[in-house]
């Protein structure tokens, strides 16, 4: 969008739509004044996005607003997948890094290190969205997005990978024999 290659950057916003909500008020912008803009104002001087949009419409949930020059453009996919995709590139590296010789953890702590966090923290975003006269409105912000993402993409990886190395290894050892 920014390189005005609209029609190409509209086509990947589509594609990446499968995999991503991408609520411009969950994703990070690029080439504009902020990096982010949240839902509502917070302390600090971030504006957020209808202040930013020059509008009261609640726009910050509208995932077909894709950017313009002055915000700058988001990102096809919001803070939280791309702390996700990062965190299972960083297991990936140090999986390879280190001769493939990181074992697999007991399933417990992927599960606190990593799945808790992320539930607790979209979870109650969520339930206050959907069930606002229950549950207090909550919106997270970009920092706990992308840690409890991060944690979350590194667990996963931490104990999927090591398990399917093992398998390949004894399926070769299995048709050496």
């Amino acid at each position: 969008m920014a390189a005005e290659r609209t029609k190409e950057a509209a086509l990947l916003y589509k594609i990446y739509r499968l995999m991503c909500h991408q609520i411009p008020s969950r994703c990070y912008f690029l080439y504009g004044a902020q990096t982010w803009y949240p839902l509502m104002s917070e302390d600090g001087g971030r504006q957020s996005f209808d202040e930013a949009a020059g509008t009261d419409a609640g726009r910050g949930l509208d995932r077909s607003f894709y950017g313009n020059p002055q915000m700058g453009y988001k990102t096809a996919i919001c803070q939280r997948d791309i702390a996700i995709y990062g965190g299972m590139a960083l297991f990936c590296l140090l999986f390879c890094l280190t001769a493939m010789r990181i074992r697999p953890p007991k399933l417990i702590l992927p599960v606190l290190i990593g799945v808790l966090p992320i539930a607790a923290d979209g979870g109650t975003q969520l339930l206050g969205n959907v069930f606002p006269k229950v549950f207090p409105f909550r919106e997270s912000d970009p920092l706990l997005r992308t840690v409890t993402g991060a944690l979350f993409g590194f667990c996963l990886c931490w104990y999927l990978i090591p398990l399917l190395e093992r398998s390949l290894q004894e399926k070769d050892k299995y048709d050496r024999s």
